[in-house]
């Protein structure tokens, strides 16, 4: 399904913004709330606490119990999940449309109005400490957060989302309460509903459960700079490598921000290098030389910053061989050819094309981009955008990185 109505975007009395889609073909309706926190708002006692905080919203209410909460959805059907990134913590519920006014009343309650019971707070700091442990068991999750604390250092870009058995033993009730009046204000809140949204709905019952959260004079993105600063990126490479069954690999190199005019050039120059089962890394390393199953490029970026990072997983024997077969394919890219120029903006199109299809996908995409940009998302002008994209703009790129190599 493709999404043919207009996007809408409603401020409320409070400062909250609301971002609605009307599709009266669909039968259900995707609502989620995004708010602009995450491990990056964090000090260094407060590591992992965006993400604690996630987990405490589900364990009650002053009117629903964790165990009603969870039957409620059940009940009608629903299916609803949170998560927790460097800058954004995010809830989301997929319902049919007859149940949209009791999603809202879940989720307004949910980010305005939960306990913090201290019994609940002492079992999820079990439940939390045994995802950490599990992180650690997933070799290609745990380099990443290795990567980003030799990266960042002690800067909260460098804390691991899930924080660490110290600071997790450490979290007290208060804290969580602090954080929530800082952090869960109207500002930094983004709500987005898309799917069989009636008038009523859009005017009335999204204002109705919304209007109340509260708002401070300025936000947290405002108030937080002692931490929330630019980090210092001191070097052209950052590779980092974890041994378990086999060696995991990343190579991470300085990039653009989310918000760069260059950010779908590198998009696309990320998409020729190890996107897909037809880019240069996966026939190089995986098909032709056997050295990995799985190996891959993606473009990491954040609100000022960002890093074009590459994944392989190999035997140990041959860690070093593919860490110097990825540096070469950087370096030979003065070959670039058309093609696959035209190949890699195909995939990026049709990636923000088909997006549009999921309501999951295309409401966070719309959050996503508001928080970041304070302005609404256009997927047909950003493909204007890619489709003048020309093959010297990805030379220039390519020229980029590979002097970053040498």
């Amino acid at each position: 399904m493709v999404f043919n109505s207009s996007i809408r975007l409603t401020r409320l009395k409070n400062g909250v913004s609301v971002i609605t889609l009307p599709a009266p073909f669909m039968a259900s309706i995707f609502l989620g709330v995004w708010v602009k926190t995450g491990s990056r708002y964090e000090t260094a006692h407060q590591k992992g606490l965006s993400h604690f905080l996630e987990h405490m919203l589900f364990k009650g209410t002053e009117k629903r119990s964790a165990i009603d909460i969870a039957y409620q959805i059940d009940a009608i059907g629903a299916n609803m999940n949170a998560y927790t990134t460097r800058e954004v913590t995010a809830y989301h519920i997929q319902l049919l449309k007859k149940d949209f006014e009791f999603g809202c009343d879940l989720l307004s309650d949910m980010v305005q109005n939960a306990v913090l019971d201290p019994q609940e707070i002492e079992t999820e700091r079990q439940v939390i400490l045994q995802e950490i442990a599990q992180t650690k068991d997933t070799p290609e999750e745990y380099v990443y957060d290795l990567l980003y604390e030799k990266i960042y250092g002690a800067e909260s870009m460098g804390h691991p989302i899930l924080g660490d058995e110290n600071s997790i033993a450490s979290f007290s009730r208060q804290d969580l309460l602090n954080y929530i009046q800082t952090h869960y204000v109207a500002d930094n809140i983004v709500v987005v509903a898309i799917g069989g949204l009636s008038e009523e709905n859009i005017h009335h019952t999204l204002p109705a459960y919304f209007s109340s959260i509260k708002n401070q004079s300025s936000s947290c993105f405002k108030n937080q700079t002692s931490f929330y600063s630019s980090p210092a990126i001191t070097k052209k490479e950052y590779a980092m490598q974890y041994d378990s069954e086999q060696s995991n690999i990343v190579l991470a190199y300085p990039s653009c921000a989310y918000i760069d005019e260059n950010y779908y050039k590198h998009s696309i120059y990320s998409l020729i290098m190890g996107g897909g089962f037809s880019s240069r890394l996966f026939q190089e390393i995986r098909e032709k030389k056997g050295l990995a199953y799985s190996i891959y490029s993606h473009l990491a970026a954040y609100q000022d910053h960002g890093f074009l990072e590459i994944y392989t997983g190999t035997t140990h024997k041959s860690a070093s061989q593919a860490i110097d077969l990825m540096r070469d394919l950087i370096k030979k890219t003065d070959n670039i050819s058309h093609q696959e120029v035209d190949k890699g903006k195909n995939q990026l199109i049709a990636q923000l094309t088909m997006g549009k299809e999921r309501a999951s996908i295309y409401a966070e995409q719309l959050a996503f981009y508001f928080l970041h940009h304070n302005q609404l998302l256009n997927i047909d002008q950003i493909i204007t955008r890619i489709k003048s994209i020309s093959y010297q703009n990805i030379q220039e790129i390519a020229s980029y990185y590979r002097d970053l190599i040498h």
